[in-house]
């Protein structure tokens, strides 16, 4: 399965992960697509639109996030259009329920006084007038004539004005109003209060008397209970010592009756003892894989001495040998490096068991290296193509391990060997192309039993056992 990993603006490298695992890291890490991806663990950087597979999961993840917010908005639009409704409606009941605001205009109450006196006064000074023509005295009507006269005398001081009375009506009603708005104020603030308040601190808790007294009538019955109970258990606390000393008889004598029996099953049934054979801790043996090390002065004969060795012990097909025999390779590579065939070998048989390594990643990284300063030869030699096909395979590198074998098989003259064919037949069956697994399978079928080593065993049983042919699959296995 194809892994990734991701490096975001800040420099931070995520992964390695799977195209499912994705999503999950769009959510938490907040990606804009700006990112680089590689393939893991040797892809080359590039933009994550290079990416369709990721770059679809980005968009679903986008996709559903506006959808969520827009849903989140809406939401909120509607709770907050309801409060508004609310709202209005408990002021139009609040209206409905208190009567209006008494709306008054300011006037003099003194004007209608003040009329009344000034045509009180016209009259007065007429009458005057009329008497002085009477009396034969002329009057100049084109000269005003200003007297004092007492007319206050003649004017009742108690008159009150009724605009003015009605005022003062209005003015008590206003008045009252709003001593009744105060109190329902002050009445709703209260209810407020007790609605809030803190039952759990034991500061602002309040009973009242009709609350108390079944209560205290509760605590009378219990304690009149506990009184009873302390009653009984003083007499049950005399009965008790009598008791235990006769318990303590019964188990004397219970325990002494089974000692007797187990001493007899002991001398008349005594079973032979076994030896105990204890089992020894399990030691996990780890690869030692790295880029090779050569010496200055090179030794061929020793060099192909080691690589001897190392071919008998890779042919025992066990996990130990395998190890061994890596050593070896690495001993036979130190006395001569260019030119040495063990060079495959090492990346053959070292792709093969590189997954029980406690270090994966740094000795996967050496092997990679190790594969590179080969690359001339891959294109060109059987051997190094074969390894470095299952190289690429065994690192996830499907498509990478499937150009090899192709571009090897374009290049007239390049024979091909059955592990070749074997490490072939695997990355089709990955890729899923059971067509073109189906006639490599056929081929490697025809080779002599003596030339199918373990390798191209392994990889018919995972294709038979892939397309669901057991039977097939199991006969390789015997």
């Amino acid at each position: 399965m194809i892994k990734f990993r991701i490096r975001l603006d800040s420099g931070r490298v995520i992964g390695p992960f799977v195209v499912s695992e994705f999503s999950e890291i769009v959510k938490k890490a907040s990606l804009t697509g700006q990112e680089e991806v590689q393939e893991f663990p040797i892809g080359d950087w590039g933009p994550l639109n290079k990416h369709p597979e990721l770059l679809s999961q980005l968009d679903k993840v986008k996709e559903k996030t506006y959808k969520d917010s827009l849903l989140k908005n809406l939401d909120e639009l509607e709770e907050i259009t309801q409060t508004k409704n609310q709202v209005k409606a408990n002021r139009d009941s609040d209206i409905a329920n208190h009567p209006e605001e008494f709306k008054y205009e300011k006037k003099d109450p003194f004007s209608n006084l003040k009329t009344e006196h000034v045509n009180s006064s016209k009259k007065i000074a007429e009458d005057k007038d009329e008497e002085k023509k009477e009396e034969g005295l002329v009057v100049d009507d084109e000269k005003t004539v200003i007297r004092r006269s007492n007319i206050t005398e003649e004017i009742d001081k108690t008159v009150i004005n009724p605009n003015y009375v009605a005022y003062l009506k209005e003015e008590e009603q206003r008045k009252a109003l709003k001593l009744e708005e105060e109190a329902l104020a002050e009445e709703e603030e209260k209810i407020e209060v007790v609605e809030e308040t803190d039952y759990e601190n034991e500061k602002t808790q309040f009973f009242s008397a009709s609350d108390l007294v079944p209560n205290l009538k509760i605590a009378k019955e219990v304690e009149e209970e506990i009184v009873i109970k302390e009653k009984e258990i003083k007499k049950q606390s005399k009965i008790k010592p009598k008791i235990k000393e006769q318990n303590k008889k019964e188990k004397k004598s219970y325990i002494l009756y089974i000692i007797i029996i187990l001493v007899a099953g002991y001398l008349f049934i005594q079973p032979e003892e076994e030896e105990k054979v204890g089992l020894q801790p399990i030691k996990l043996i780890y690869p030692e894989l790295y880029f090779p090390e050569r010496l200055d002065a090179e030794d061929k004969l020793k060099a192909d001495q080691f690589l001897a060795q190392a071919l008998v012990y890779d042919k025992e097909e066990k996990y130990t040998s395998k190890l061994k025999a890596i050593k070896l390779i690495y001993n036979s590579l130190l006395n001569k490096f260019d030119g040495n065939i063990a060079a495959y070998k090492l990346i053959f048989i070292a792709s093969e068991i590189i997954e029980n390594s406690n270090e994966y990643y740094k000795d996967l990284k050496d092997l990679y290296n190790f594969v590179l300063y080969h690359e001339d030869k891959i294109l060109s030699n059987k051997y190094y193509a074969a390894s470095g096909a299952n190289f690429y395979y065994v690192a996830g590198k499907i498509n990478a391990a499937h150009k090899i074998i192709e571009k090897y098989s374009l290049i007239d003259g390049n024979n091909k060997t059955p592990e070749l064919f074997a490490v072939y037949l695997k990355i089709l069956t990955e890729k899923g192309d059971f067509v073109e697994a189906q006639k490599i399978a056929k081929s490697l079928e025809s080779v002599n039993d003596s030339n199918k080593d373990m390798f191209i065993l392994k990889s018919l049983y995972l294709y038979y056992k892939t397309i669901g042919d057991t039977e097939k699959a199991l006969s390789y296995v015997e």
